[in-house]
């Protein structure tokens, strides 16, 4: 039996090949939402920068200390993580028992140590540096020790496809500059068996086939890491997936299916963000993927509803009605080719978000609601950028404590998603959505303290938000125990 067969045998899919769609999976059996169908341990995982002091690198626990969610190098950051002295302050750990674990570590701190130099020097990214050198040091304890791993093996991460030919040159020069110099700093016996080029190639396959890592905890919903998992990298993607890949401790990820999934069906994932208009989504991926998506929500053929009808449609100036390719079938009103690019400048989200960016938060309040009024006479109710909107407001009025306009743009955001899912055939069991509904659950809750307190007035009673905050919870759960499972710590968080 080959590697791939035996990673693959206790799932219930199957791999296939076909000249036109390539390799895929398929379910063995009827699947329902929640199934398992793939669980993988990386072949390798980083923490970001960014995140370096806050999480542990071998178990992903988080920092303790909340001092720790400073930028990693900027200002006077501290954290209650083991931390490694002799490769500048690199890594960390949460116990002497993971440290210990940590085999790359053990025998790659010399070389962390140079990463940040040779990264800057190079002008290439340090994180896909560091992960690189992670997976030179798994492949060569592989090769050294008959050890079976947990990880995914070598082997199998090779077997993907690179895409090196289709990569800028300017990337691969400056990869290459950088791999040089990495070889440079090895030890004259170590890693002898991998040269400059695959390196580089190694590189490639890297930037087109790793995944992003969440936090397990949910602590932040940001990406914290980064890693190369071979088998989930073997489903396909499609912009109505029917599973979905979700973070769990040790940067394992784990794959269910969030619809129900006939024998014979071919399971898939999606890489791209699945509220953004279909333009965004295929130029995302032919950009980091490099291919064309021809999913049945992309490949639309007339006969049937447009599953992206109104994900970025405009309405007509005059009668309000839904523009169709830039006429009007109401009024018979037409419109330029331009006319959506100068309605989007027009409504100015990018221009509001600088000022959210930059922490002047009533300012950017103004500015937004001024987008958001706008985009209601220009954009249809489901419009994504009316989500962003909503999400954006509600994140800002939150950061202000006017919790009681934070619920009206949490629940309109929650509203907008859940019609976008609708309408788009993505079905109820998004991790977004879950999100989104647990903010809600919070804001709820504090609206409820401030009712009993007598401090909200003319609103709701403390009764009725708590009524709410429970029903939003509810909500949650039911996506969380299908896309995370019920022991997820994730899930336990909105089940009390």
């Amino acid at each position: 039996m080959s590697i791939l067969k035996e990673r693959f045998k206790s799932f219930p899919i199957k791999l296939q090949r076909s000249k036109t769609r390539g390799r895929f999976a398929i379910a063995e059996k009827n699947l329902e939402p929640g199934d398992i169908v793939l669980e993988e341990v990386p072949t390798a995982f980083v923490v970001l920068k960014s995140f370096a002091q806050q999480y542990c690198q071998v178990c992903l626990s988080h920092s303790k200390n909340d001092q720790s969610k400073q930028i990693f190098g900027v200002g006077n950051s501290s954290t209650d993580l083991i931390t490694c002295m002799d490769c500048r302050k690199q890594c960390y750990w949460c116990s002497s028992e993971c440290k210990e674990k940590d085999y790359i570590h053990t025998f790659g701190c010399r070389y962390i140590a140079e990463l940040p130099g040779i990264a800057g020097a190079a002008s290439v990214d340090y994180n896909l540096l560091r992960l690189l050198l992670y997976i030179i040091v798994h492949r060569h304890y592989e090769q050294a020790t008959a050890f079976k791993y947990q990880q995914t093996e070598y082997e199998i991460l090779n077997s993907l496809v690179s895409h090196h030919k289709s990569f800028d040159s300017k990337f691969k020069d400056a990869v290459h500059i950088a791999c040089q110099d990495l070889q440079d700093s090895f030890y004259k016996n170590d890693f002898t068996t991998i040269n400059v080029e695959d390196m580089v190639k190694l590189a490639c396959r890297i930037n087109s086939n790793s995944h992003a890592i969440q936090d397990p905890e949910g602590i932040t919903n940001s990406e914290i890491g980064v890693g190369m998992f071979p088998l989930v990298a073997m489903l396909n993607h499609s912009c109505a997936p029917n599973a979905v890949f979700v973070s769990s401790h040790g940067g394992k990820m784990v794959v269910r299916v969030v619809k129900p999934v006939l024998a014979g069906d071919e399971i898939c994932v999606s890489y791209v963000d699945l509220f953004a208009p279909k333009w965004e989504r295929q130029g995302k991926l032919l950009t980091s993927k490099f291919f064309w998506c021809e999913c049945s929500r992309c490949n639309y053929v007339g006969g049937s509803v447009d599953p992206d009808l109104f994900i970025d449609s405009l309405l007509c100036e005059q009668c309000r009605n839904t523009l169709n390719d830039g006429y009007c079938q109401s009024c018979c009103k037409g419109y330029g080719s331009d006319y959506a690019q100068g309605v989007i400048a027009k409504i100015g989200v990018e221009d509001a978000m600088d000022l959210f960016k930059a922490g002047m938060f009533d300012s950017a309040v103004i500015a937004l609601l001024q987008c958001l009024a706008t985009a209601e006479r220009l954009l249809h109710p489901d419009h994504y950028l009316i989500l962003t909107i909503c999400i954006n407001l509600e994140s800002l009025y939150s950061r202000l404590h006017q919790f009681t306009k934070s619920i009206l743009y949490s629940k309109r955001a929650i509203d907008v998603m859940a019609r976008i899912a609708q309408n788009s055939g993505l079905g109820e069991n998004l991790p977004e959505l879950s999100n989104l509904y647990e903010k809600y659950s919070q804001l709820l809750e504090i609206c409820a303290e401030g009712a009993k307190e007598g401090l909200i007035v003319g609103e709701y009673s403390a009764t009725k938000f708590k009524e709410m905050a429970n029903h939003a919870r509810t909500s949650c759960y039911n996506i969380r125990k299908v896309c995370f499972g019920k022991e997820s710590i994730i899930t336990q968080a909105v089940s009390e």
